[in-house]
């Protein structure tokens, strides 16, 4: 499956919101997924293109996930939409999140 580690951070995320009431630090995820801090923001980025997480620039703390992960879908054509974004197409990690290794 592709996206898996923005699948990860996802989760991790939506879960966090449950048991805390508001979203986790970008550090917090950075730990949580065993990626860099940079780039979460790359994650959190083609996470609101596909329409999973609703942000406000200039905030922190600032996204809210809208769906539960069991039914977010990846949309089609998702890879031009994040080149688009980035500016570059991204590349798994060879870390992946500790809630896909169980």
């Amino acid at each position: 499956m592709r996206y898996k580690t923005t699948l990860a951070v996802y989760i991790f995320v939506w879960q966090y919101y449950q048991e805390h009431g508001f979203p986790p630090t970008q550090q917090e995820i950075a730990n949580a997924c065993f990626i860099a801090r940079s780039g979460v923001t790359r994650h959190l980025d083609r996470l609101t293109i596909w329409g999973w997480i609703k942000r406000e620039d200039g905030k922190a703390r600032s996204f809210r996930p809208l769906l539960p992960p069991e039914e977010s879908q990846v949309p089609e054509n998702v890879s031009k939409k994040v080149a688009k974004k980035t500016g570059k197409k991204s590349t798994l990690l060879k870390n992946r999140c500790a809630i896909l290794r169980s």
